[in-house]
C-alpha cells in the first residue's frame, strides 16, 4: 500500500488524537442521558463507542507506516560502545567485581580477580556491567 503524503498523515494523526476524547465525552453524555430517561441517550452512547472504535482502526492503519528501525541500533546501549577497548584498572577486581573509569563515568566490571594497575580488555556487556578479560 502506498503511503499518503505527510500533510495527510499529520491530519489523520491529529484526528486520531481528537476522536477518543470526543468518543469518551459522547459515551459519558449518552450514558447519563439514557439513565435519566432522555430519548436520545442511546444514540449519543453508540456514537461515542463508534468514534472510539474508529480511532482504534485508524491507529492500526497508521501503524503500518511507522518505521521502527534505527540507523544506530545501539544508541541507548552505552556499554556496547566500549567493547574492545583496553583500559587500565585503577581499582582491583576482587570477588569477580570491580570498577573502572571510562571518560567521566565509573563502570562496574566483572572478571577474574586482578590487581590495580593491570590492563584489561572489555569483552562484553551484561546489563549495565562491563565484562573484562586480562590481556
Amino acid at each position: 500500500m502506498r503511503r499518503p503524503p505527510d500533510e495527510v498523515m499529520w491530519l489523520i494523526a491529529l484526528i486520531s488524537m481528537v476522536l477518543p476524547v470526543a468518543g469518551i465525552l459522547f459515551v459519558i453524555y449518552g450514558a447519563a442521558a439514557y439513565s435519566r430517561g432522555w430519548g436520545d441517550g442511546a444514540w449519543w452512547f453508540w456514537l461515542g463507542a463508534g468514534l472510539i472504535v474508529l480511532d482504534y482502526l485508524i491507529d492500526i492503519w497508521l501503524g503500518r507506516f511507522v518505521d521502527v528501525g534505527s540507523e544506530v541500533p545501539d544508541l541507548n546501549a552505552r556499554g556496547v560502545r566500549h567493547v574492545g577497548r583496553i583500559v587500565l584498572l585503577e581499582q582491583p577486581i576482587s570477588a569477580g567485581r570491580g570498577r573502572i573509569r571510562l571518560n567521566d563515568s565509573w563502570w562496574t566490571i566483572e572478571g577474574p580477580d586482578m590487581a590495580a594497575g593491570e590492563k584489561v580488555r572489555i569483552v562484553g556487556v551484561r546489563g549495565a556491567v562491563l565484562v573484562v578479560a586480562p590481556l
